[in-house]
């Protein structure tokens, strides 16, 4: 039996490889687009079987405004849960505008408060509160809001601890391991860790959450004199915007000076903007033209392993060598914008968050601080 031979034009075959192409590249492309739809739905089934739940406290009167220094106080309780919720939501609800920022959460079964900044925002109507949770492909997702209630005004009689700005990403807590003294200046110069609070002298005063200083007589004694260091480690963490330029040389950013003959002595030196630690024996960063620009900024220095360390906004700018590792020990007070009583080497313009520690803080810890305390 023959079969008849079947001739196809060139035409013909090129519309039979075409149709074939065509269905390979749909088939090619489908499974494309699903290995890609799949981890997204993976991700979602795993947020929809996440369980957690965070509120407001109301009650007690830990949740609170405080319109004269413009702070906010909130309370947050979190649910027992299996410890998938890493960070919250905070939300103030400001003239029918919500601001928020995003904070490291309670832990599970614990409650927790919380200070923001909002003296640059208003009055707030209420306050709510979400959680963030992480999968364990390590991706977030925030939750629905689970709790919001009204903001009850009142008086805030001390400010202890981290006081947070609106519109942060928080992802580590601000350490407090070896945090001797810190002054948020959130209406007065009080220290919300230890016992070092401030007097104000000249014109200080702490105005929108900050220390202002005009450089011509204005200062801070926080007391202090039986804290000391000695020849040990030790780091100082402040955001400075420096002013107009009233001292002819150096502005101090604080210091246990006076007259002793042993002292540390934090400051800038306009002149090639520079930072320096003094000790008896002068310990500089290199030179970096955003000291002085008019803008905020974050300084830190770190005094151990034999070095001096100076970062700016994180970064390392230099770390010299101390082979002298002078005894620091002082009876003076600690103070802020001056180095004596006569205001020697005033500061001129706003510091914040003055933060000192008796050890050497790491570069992560830096990053956190940074983070939670930007402006």
């Amino acid at each position: 039996m023959r079969f008849p031979i079947v001739f196809m034009s060139k035409k013909g075959i090129s519309a039979v490889v075409a149709t074939v192409l065509i269905i390979l590249i749909t088939v090619a492309g489908v499974a494309i687009i699903w290995v890609g739809v799949l981890p997204i739905l993976r991700e979602s089934l795993v947020f929809e079987e996440l369980e957690g739940r965070v509120s407001v406290v109301g009650t007690g009167g830990y949740t609170i405004y405080d319109s004269s220094r413009g702070i906010a106080s909130v309370q947050v309780k979190r649910d027992v849960d299996e410890g998938v919720m890493d960070r919250i939501r905070v939300n103030f609800i400001v003239g029918g505008n919500s601001v928020g920022s995003n904070v490291v959460a309670p832990d599970s079964g614990q409650t927790r408060v919380y200070n923001f900044d909002l003296s640059a925002y208003g009055t707030p109507d209420s306050v709510e509160v979400a959680p963030i949770f992480i999968s364990s492909g390590g991706k977030e997702k925030e939750g629905s809001i689970s709790s919001k209630v009204d903001m009850p005004m009142g008086v805030i009689s001390d400010v202890d601890g981290v006081v947070y700005g609106l519109g942060v990403d928080v992802f580590s807590d601000v350490p407090t391991d070896g945090l001797v003294s810190m002054w948020t200046f959130s209406g007065d110069a009080d220290d919300g860790v230890g016992g070092n609070d401030g007097t104000f002298f000249g014109d200080a005063k702490a105005e929108d959450g900050v220390l202002s200083l005009d450089g011509t007589g204005d200062y801070v004694d926080c007391g202090g004199e039986s804290d000391n260091f000695g020849v040990g480690n030790f780091s100082i963490s402040v955001w400075v915007k420096l002013g107009a330029d009233v001292s002819p040389t150096d502005d101090t950013i604080i210091s246990k000076r006076g007259v002793s003959p042993t002292y540390w002595h934090y400051r800038i030196t306009r002149a090639g903007s520079i930072a320096r630690l003094y000790t008896g024996h002068t310990y500089s960063s290199d030179g970096d033209v955003r000291y002085v620009d008019g803008e905020w900024h974050h300084l830190v220095m770190v005094r151990g392993a034999g070095m001096v360390s100076h970062y700016l906004d994180t970064e390392l700018k230099r770390s010299v060598v101390d082979p002298f590792v002078d005894d620091t020990t002082s009876n003076e007070p600690i103070r802020i914008g001056t180095y004596t009583s006569a205001a020697s080497y005033p500061f001129s313009g706003d510091l914040d968050n003055a933060m000192i520690f008796d050890r050497t803080l790491t570069e992560e810890e830096i990053v956190a601080i940074y983070e939670t305390q930007r402006r």
